[in-house]
């Protein structure tokens, strides 16, 4: 009796135990789903925080080595650390922009074909049937290397090569142009006049800067020569007239003897007034030589903190163009009140854009050599800025237009946006 109660609790209980090992596996199969959800979402998570451009490398190098794709690799929770991912990874990393070298001394073709000294960078490329390279952004190399296997490196002039080797080319400009203006201006400084020689010498100062002045300021003494050139006509003429005179009136004077009627007390009084009126120089038609410096800028150069700000103060062209780069601004704003928002943004733009193309960012020191080498890029976005500006007024308020036209003749106080 007791042996058969032993068998039946043996009996309920391997009957019992039936569904709690059911139990059991429906648990571990949960567990082990969970596990690999999360899985996924890590790999997930690991492909996403990889750069755009080495992702885009992998994903072609896993489908060219692996036949895979990324979304496969990701359902599979492989992440891109995986040690069977390090020989693309390997590969990929020639394609980084960090191998590449950038901005370094070199020999490279201008516009007109001419080798020149310059600046490069280097560029992935493709080698055509006749050897020649042709430039390949980062992407287009990657498919051409898993597809064929090969890519190339060619040296390309970089933009701050490109840019410095147009500063200078303006520089050997500017430098040309103030060395015709010196040549036209040197034969005045011998001058039987006073005042042409003291003109001629002030406009040799303002043409002795080293490196050259902006173009604005020569332009500004191209018109002083041209002035002086016409003043120094007109003392020409005053001082051989004066000669004349002179030697009719000492003659005068000494065939005068004795009482003289009041006709001929009257013609000598009339010729000694003509002479004395001759002995004065004529009033002068050249601008003192500070003249353009005395316009401009838009804002008070003893605030002035940024580079830019120090750059424009630094040169009377600047200044000047500062000012009358903002004379459209002015016109739109009054004439059409709704463009305001968009003037200031657009005023806002070309800072950046010329502290960024310049090189003026931030408000730290700045050599000299750098303050002047700055000056003609300055000049060229301001210029070109002020066009666009101008061209907007004669589209949209050219009547106002034409009545501020000339306004910075007469002005010599600033302006702000």
């Amino acid at each position: 009796m007791r042996s058969l109660v032993r068998w039946g609790a043996l009996a309920v209980a391997v009957g019992s135990s039936t569904p709690c090992l059911a139990q059991a596996g429906a648990i571990i199969d949960l567990f082990g789903g969970m596990m690999e959800v999360a899985q996924i979402q890590a790999a997930r998570d690991a492909w996403a925080r990889i750069p755009e451009l080495r992702r885009f490398c992998l994903e072609r190098g896993v489908a060219a080595r692996h036949r895979e794709t990324i979304a496969t690799l990701i359902q599979k929770g492989v992440s891109p650390s995986n040690p069977g991912l390090s020989a693309v990874g390997s590969e990929c990393l020639r394609f980084d922009a960090s191998v590449l070298k950038t901005d370094f001394p070199c020999v490279a073709p201008d516009e007109t074909g001419a080798r020149v000294q310059t600046k490069c960078s280097q560029q992935f490329g493709r080698q055509d049937a006749l050897g020649r390279v042709q430039v390949l952004d980062p992407r287009a190399a990657i498919d051409l290397y898993f597809s064929t296997g090969t890519y190339a490196l060619t040296e390309t002039e970089s933009d701050q090569g490109r840019h410095e080797r147009a500063q200078r080319s303006d520089e050997q400009r500017r430098a040309a142009d103030v060395q015709t203006l010196r040549a036209q201006v040197e034969p005045f400084r011998s001058s039987r006049s006073d005042l042409v020689r003291s003109h001629a010498q002030a406009l040799l100062h303002k043409l002795s800067w080293n490196p050259p002045p902006s173009r604005i300021v020569i332009e500004t003494a191209r018109q002083d020569q041209q002035a002086l050139t016409q003043l120094a006509r007109v003392e020409a003429e005053r001082l051989e007239a004066l000669e004349k005179l002179d030697t009719v009136k000492r003659r005068a004077e000494a065939r005068v003897t004795g009482a003289l009627s009041p006709e001929l007390r009257g013609e000598l009084d009339r010729l000694r007034a003509s002479y004395a009126a001759l002995s004065k120089p004529p009033p002068a038609v050249i601008p003192a030589p500070v003249s353009v410096g005395t316009i401009g800028p838009s804002f008070a150069c003893a605030g002035a903190s940024t580079l830019l700000q120090r750059v424009i103060c630094s040169d009377p062209g600047l200044r000047r163009l500062d000012l009358e780069a903002l004379q459209p601004v002015y016109v739109l704003r009054h004439a059409k009140p709704a463009t305001r928002d968009q003037m200031r943004d657009d005023g806002n733009a070309l800072t950046q854009r010329v502290e960024g193309k310049c090189r003026l960012s931030g408000n730290g020191r700045i050599s000299h050599q750098r303050l002047r080498e700055a000056i003609p890029c300055v000049e060229a976005e301001y210029r070109r800025q002020s066009q666009a500006w101008r061209q907007q007024v004669a589209r949209e308020a050219p009547a106002a237009g034409a009545e501020e036209r000339g306004r910075l003749r007469s002005t010599s106080g600033s302006t702000s946006y």
